[in-house]
């Protein structure tokens, strides 16, 4: 039971990082793209 909670717990960190990460991928295209093409 426990080991199965943690490994949830594990999944939903992966999940968390893996969303921050493509927020930031994003926020970072915009910018490039704000820089490049001056939208």
């Amino acid at each position: 039971m426990f080991f199965e909670n943690s490994y949830r717990m594990e999944e939903k960190r992966n999940f968390m990082r893996r969303e921050s990460f493509l927020l930031l991928g994003a926020t970072s295209w915009t910018c490039i793209k704000c820089q490049v093409f001056g939208v």
